[in-house]
């Protein structure tokens, strides 16, 4: 499994518009949950990245899922919009 190259414009019913600009260009991110270091963490391919919401995360330990999120370059953080198992 690796990072998804696809970027996407995700609604999120109940959101303030003034806000929407926060999900603008999120990406898809496909890889396994695991816990290092007290953290959770995504791995995908050859990257690990680092999530901001454990309590979003934590029942998929061990497990593949697609997380929709948006990426901090900067950080190497995932900020989490939508966790969801993987459909094949």
């Amino acid at each position: 499994m690796g990072q998804a190259q696809q970027t996407q414009h995700v609604q999120l019913p109940g959101k303030n518009p003034a806000n929407m600009a926060i999900y603008k260009h999120a990406q898809v991110f496909l890889g396994t949950i695991s816990k290092q270091n007290g953290h959770y963490v995504l791995t995908a391919g050859q990257f690990t990245y680092k999530l901001n919401d454990p309590a979003k995360v934590k029942k998929y330990n061990g497990e593949q899922v697609q997380i929709t999120g948006k990426l901090n370059p900067k950080t190497n953080k995932i900020k989490i919009i939508r966790v969801k198992k993987p459909s094949y």
